[in-house]
């Protein structure tokens, strides 16, 4: 899995929300040491969580697209009809061990369907 153990990322594309959650952590040896503060800062943003979900804004992207797409394919295999994606109302993507994808989608034939994929 991955490249010896790391995965690449391209930088400067927010893949995922990870260029807004990055963050550091220091013990309190380490704290003393460097002379910073131990613990998070009072002004610190911890409204993300690592591994949770981040709303994507842009969801033209074609990897919304084709999870999109994937998504209904396999919801039509089930309730045996078919579905055709006309538009992604909303995408979020969670980055764990791959990424996963929430997306809201508006269907050709009017429907609008949830997808967790």
């Amino acid at each position: 899995w991955g490249d010896q153990g790391y995965f690449k990322m391209a930088r400067g594309d927010n893949l995922c929300g990870i260029e807004n959650s990055v963050s550091e952590g220091f013990t309190k040896k380490q704290s003393l040491a460097l002379n910073v503060p131990f613990g998070v800062a009072a002004d610190y943003n911890t409204t993300f969580i690592v591994g949770g979900w981040t709303h994507q804004a842009e969801t033209s992207e074609s990897m919304f697209t084709e999870a999109a797409e994937a998504g209904l394919a396999a919801v039509a295999e089930k309730l045996h009809r078919e579905f055709t994606l006309s538009s992604i109302l909303n995408a979020e993507t969670q980055v764990v061990a791959g990424t996963n994808y929430k997306l809201v989608v508006k269907t050709e034939e009017g429907n609008t369907i949830a997808l967790k994929l």
